[in-house]
């Protein structure tokens, strides 16, 4: 086998139902020089010994068996620690890829010298298909200063955004250097000490990435699974959402002056406190919907956002959303959140 030109990360748990589906799109890859990297998290079925069998079938396929379950973040971890390729990729195992993706990402980082590339990805609702196309011509980001930008950018956009995200900060749908992630000892964090794994691992990364690119080829087939750790919200979990924002304003500390990251860490904050409010009206954890999302609004993060973010500049509906946060209009809240739930089911 030639030196991988990526090595394909696959963190497994839990997946007995997907893991076929994610392997066949991953073996028949028109770009052969890969490596796939398998990571059983101690999955409770039958997804141990499938690991083995792919492995038995395909000399590209690496297995590791590990002896305590610690989080898809450390899972990625481990693939890592024994990834020799020149780029590195992490796919979800309940998910499955494009046979093209990762050609056409390698030739599009090989042929521009990027650190980084990025492509497109669609929605699998059951088997009905909805793309994201977040951007739709090629681009090139060519300077540090330019990649800090897109940092910015990925956390938060600028208020008059139209949408709360701008580029989704999932690490499944682009490839890394593994010299950068090498040279400056990137890990992922544990996403139940944060809430997230992407978040903290993409800013470590573009911290020292001086060329990134983006193309808009559909190649991530991102699966609805029900059961996955986004669709579990409990209350306990905003502690670590907590975590996160301290974590990510501390980056922003030390790679910016805060005039030019403020406003993207604030549309940050409040599209994180959204989804939060929204949860909490939704599943009315405790019998205690309006109390809970009055609390919400009156914590000290969005209290020390309210005096100052423009939110005039922002979409109708978010201003608005913003307007009842600031002052507490809970059963308007409540009814924005069911009416938006609502909407989306009959989607």
């Amino acid at each position: 086998m030639n030196k991988a030109k990526i090595s394909l990360i696959v963190p497994c748990y839990g997946v007995e139902r997907y893991l076929d589906a994610c392997m066949n799109s991953l073996v028949e890859q028109t770009l052969e020089d890969i490596e796939i990297i398998l990571v059983d998290d101690v999955s409770p079925d039958r997804v141990p010994e499938m690991c083995d069998k792919w492995a038995s079938k395909d000399y590209r396929i690496k297995v590791i068996h590990k002896k305590t379950n610690e989080g898809l973040g450390y899972a990625r971890n481990s693939g890592l620690d024994i990834a020799t390729g020149e780029y590195v990729a992490f796919i979800d195992s309940d998910d499955y890829v494009d046979n093209k993706m990762y050609e056409m990402l390698y030739n599009e980082a090989k042929t521009k010298r990027l650190d980084a590339c990025w492509c497109n990805y669609r929605y699998d609702l059951g088997g009905k298909f909805a793309e994201s196309r977040e951007i739709k011509e090629t681009f090139t980001k060519e300077t540090a200063d330019e990649v800090k930008k897109y940092m910015m950018d990925m956390i938060g956009p600028l208020p008059e955004y139209p949408s709360d995200v701008k580029y989704l900060v999932s690490a499944w749908r682009a490839i890394y250097s593994r010299q950068i992630i090498e040279e400056n000892s990137i890990r992922f964090e544990n996403e139940r000490d944060n809430g997230s794994e992407d978040i903290p691992f993409n800013m470590d990364f573009l911290m020292h990435a001086t060329r990134i690119g983006y193309i808009p080829f559909v190649g991530y087939n991102y699966r609805y699974n029900p059961l996955s750790l986004s669709r579990n919200y409990t209350h306990a979990k905003f502690t670590t959402y907590c975590h996160l924002f301290d974590e990510v304003k501390e980056r922003f500390e030390h790679c910016l002056p805060e005039n030019q990251y403020k406003l993207h860490y604030q549309r940050f904050i409040f599209y994180f406190f959204r989804n939060i409010i929204k949860y909490e009206a939704v599943k009315n954890i405790n019998g205690k919907k309006y109390q809970n999302i009055r609390m919400r609004c009156n914590d000290k993060r969005m209290k020390a956002i309210y005096s100052d973010y423009p939110y005039h500049r922002l979409p109708l509906k978010q201003r608005v959303f913003f307007f009842c946060m600031k002052h507490s209009i809970t059963m308007a809240l409540y009814a924005m959140c069911i009416l938006e739930n609502k909407i989306r089911k009959n989607v």
